[in-house]
Order: C-alpha cells, then sequence, then structure tokens
C-alpha cells in the first residue's frame, strides 16, 4: 500500500511498511555471500570500461538487507534499498550530490546512508587481455573518521531523526587498466573489489556521533581550535575543522570566541 505525504511543493509517495530499524549492522555471513555473488556474476571483469556500478557498492546493496528490495522509485527519486530497515542509500563519495534526494526522503521515513571506508587498499592492474598484475599495497587508505568529510556537505541533514549513518571497513581491491596514451602509461580505474569486511559503525544519533569523532577519549575538555582537535586525533586541519561543523550542527559543540585567528570551541554537552 502506497502513502502520500507531502512536503512543501513536493509530494513523496513512501510505502506503509518502511520503518527504520536502530542499531542494525551488515551480518559477515550476509557480506560474504554478496561478495560471491558480485563476483560469480563477473561485475569484476565483464565489460571493462563500461561498468556503470562498482563491486562495493553492488555488495553492499546486497549485504545490507538480503531480503529488501533494490532500486525502488520513490517520488522522483530512486532508493538504493527499501526494505524492514527503512531506505538504505550506499554512498562513497561527495554526499552533497545526494542532499536533495536526502531532503525529501527524510521527510516522511528513516533513510540510513552507507559509507564504505576502504582502511586497506590493494592496487592490481590489468592489461588489455585481462591478465592481472600482482598486487601491491597502497599507501592511501581511510579511517572511519574521514567520513566527515564527506558529512560536511549535508551537515543540515544529519541532525535529522529519520537520519541514520553506517561506516563500513573493508580491505578492498582496485583494479586499474593499464594503457598507454601520448608514449606515457596511464592506469585506469576500473573497478573496486571488496575482499573482506574488517568492521562497521552505527551512528543512530545522541553519543553514537561523538564516539565516531572520538574526542570524548582524546582529552578534548575546556576550550580548543580545529587545529588542537586535528593534533589530538592525528588528522588534518580541514577533517578537523570539518569535524567540529557538523558536532556544532547536532548541538553537540559551539563557538566561544577566538585565539589569534582561530576559533574556539567547547563542548555543550
Amino acid at each position: 500500500m502506497m502513502d502520500e505525504m507531502s512536503g512543501g511543493a513536493e509530494s513523496v509517495a513512501v510505502r506503509e511498511d518502511i520503518r527504520g530499524v536502530d542499531g542494525w549492522l551488515i551480518n559477515p555471513e550476509d557480506f560474504a555471500a554478496a561478495c560471491r555473488t558480485v563476483a560469480e556474476n563477473g561485475r569484476q571483469m565483464a565489460g571493462i570500461g563500461t561498468l556503470g556500478e562498482k563491486s562495493v557498492h553492488a555488495v553492499l546493496k546486497i549485504a545490507c538487507d538480503p531480503w529488501a528490495e533494490r532500486e525502488v522509485a520513490i517520488g522522483d527519486y530512486v532508493a538504493d534499498v527499501v526494505g524492514e530497515r527503512g531506505i538504505i542509500e550506499i554512498q562513497s563519495r561527495r554526499f552533497s550530490a545526494i542532499r536533495p534526494k536526502l531532503e525529501s526522503l527524510l521527510r516522511v521515513c528513516p533513510v540510513t546512508v552507507v559509507w564504505p571506508c576502504c582502511e586497506q587498499l590493494w592496487l592490481r592492474a590489468v592489461d588489455a587481455d585481462g591478465v592481472l598484475s600482482s598486487r601491491r599495497k597502497s599507501p592511501k587508505h581511510q579511517r572511519p573518521v574521514d567520513v566527515f568529510a564527506e558529512l560536511y556537505g549535508i551537515r543540515k541533514l544529519i541532525g535529522d531523526p529519520n537520519f541514520h549513518l553506517r561506516v563500513v571497513s573493508l580491505e578492498v581491491e582496485e583494479l586499474r587498466l593499464a594503457a598507454k596514451k601520448s608514449g606515457r602509461r596511464k592506469n585506469l580505474k576500473l573497478d573496486r573489489v571488496p575482499l573482506r569486511m574488517l568492521g562497521q559503525r552505527a551512528v543512530d544519533g545522541g553519543e553514537d556521533w561523538l564516539e565516531l569523532a572520538g574526542l570524548r577519549h582524546r582529552g578534548m575538555d575546556g576550550q580548543f581550535t580545529s587545529g588542537e582537535t586535528a593534533q589530538a586525533l592525528g588528522v588534518g586541519d580541514d577533517l578537523a575543522r570539518m569535524m567540529l561543523g557538523c558536532l556544532a550542527e547536532l548541538g553537540f559543540v559551539r563557538r566561544v570566541g577566538k585565539r589569534g585567528r582561530a576559533y574556539l570551541y567547547e563542548f555543550v554537552r
């Protein structure tokens, strides 16, 4: 059964059986099964250069709720997953690109954004004949706290009671097509294939946000700047600034003045 609920000039149709479930996490067995399903379909290698949906995205769409419906039209948008856990959107980057979609869906139902965090990244080249090279470990990697760089673009939405976040830490193999261009070799990224799930975090509001940020465990009491936050967490200044911007929007910290040119923050609660 469909129920029409309006928000401003928009009207979004939402199923009555959609209900969010706080605290849910991906079942490791479901994740492993989803990896096998995507691999058996040949998504990693088939259609080189024409891949639409990448393997990490495809695996998580299955693993988050194996019994749910996928690619469901709701109003003017298509949701990745719709089931008993609500709407689930898999987004690896550029959260700001789905801001209008989130604004619409959050008015009427719970929405969980799932962010794949590539904590361990391996690189592997594929030649024109499909032959794989030996893999090497990439010096680049992500940490769960890095999600604040993406959240900053939708910070006005993350305090919505219908907004939920899942950070899924993965070991991933990145496949690149080795090609020649103008006499120089250039590796073209083909796909990222999930190998293992290393961990996951559920953020359903409240103290979950502070746990994700890690500030409570770093002696961040009294007044502090974004630079001091960066030093305490071992992150870049820009990430610390965006994290504090998100936490300020959530009401956990507030600006209380300046120290030189730097803004001063303190915890509200």
